[in-house]
């Protein structure tokens, strides 16, 4: 169809008085209109993978609460229904938790997160965003609001996952920062954008994104979902269920090492201090 529209762009600029500047001649025109087409193309593209997406997660699944979409934000608990018990973290009992994402959250990954700690008596919160990257979350202040709103005690990130493609991912360390200072001083993790590997099969190397948020945060905070294998969805994009589950288990356990750890660290230097 661009093609079309463009060669009938080009049929009227030729037939056309030539008194036009070249800079807006029927050559520029053409491309111009097949420029937009791509961008169109893409766009559907785009939208055409997040249908499927979402499709995937709305389905039928005895062990998973029936999430429902609102435009392209989602503030829900869905936890999982499981059988079964997991450590209790201590140090959470009465606090709450926020997870602060993009799509892949709600493939199962906060689902069955959402169940675990809350058998550590936690109180459970997810949001997320379809299709967000890092510049909104600082630049359109929803990030600020959101945890302004919740009053978190602990903020979870799963996000990344839209800003692979950023060419020079530097440019985008103070907006990471900027995400950092609008916690106003809340404990927080950053799990990295699930399985990485279709980026690398389709430009044959990694996402320079990665090392940014960890010179930005530290790796002590940072756990790492690119590394691991998981059973993704159709798109590669996004974890099925048993993929979420999965990373929703290992990030339990990493989290209740690290949880421990600070929080008993805290304790000691409260009594040195006390002495």
């Amino acid at each position: 169809m661009q093609w079309i529209v463009a060669a009938l762009i080009l049929m009227i600029g030729v037939s056309a008085p030539t008194r036009i500047t070249p800079t807006f001649n029927s050559a520029f025109l053409a491309q111009r209109i097949m420029q937009l087409y791509s961008v169109y193309q893409k766009d559907s593209i785009q939208k055409a993978i997040e249908k499927q997406f979402l499709t995937q997660v709305t389905a039928i699944d005895t062990s998973i609460t029936r999430m429902r979409y609102w435009a392209t934000d989602t503030v829900l608990d869905p936890s999982a229904v499981i059988d079964y018990s997991v450590p209790i973290i201590e140090g959470l009992q009465g606090k709450t938790i926020m997870i602060i994402g993009e799509s892949n959250v709600n493939a199962g990954f906060t689902q069955y997160f959402g169940a675990f700690v809350k058998q550590s008596g936690v109180k459970y919160k997810s949001y997320s965003s379809v299709g967000i990257s890092i510049i909104t979350w600082c630049r359109t202040a929803k990030l600020k609001r959101i945890v302004a709103y919740h009053k978190p005690d602990l903020v979870i990130f799963m996000i990344g996952g839209n800003d692979v493609y950023t060419p020079y991912p530097k440019y985008i360390k103070p907006d990471i920062e900027c995400m950092i200072k609008h916690l106003n001083g809340v404990p927080f993790y950053w799990i990295t954008p699930p399985n990485l590997r279709w980026y690398e099969r389709e430009f044959g190397k990694k996402t320079p994104l990665i090392p940014v948020i960890e010179e930005v945060i530290g790796c002590e905070r940072t756990f790492r979902a690119d590394t691991l294998t998981l059973q993704m969805a159709g798109d590669q994009k996004h974890t099925h269920f048993k993929g979420g589950k999965k990373l929703a288990e290992l990030f339990f356990m990493w989290l209740k090492e690290k949880y421990e750890k600070q929080t008993s660290s805290k304790s000691l230097d409260t009594l040195l201090l006390k002495e």
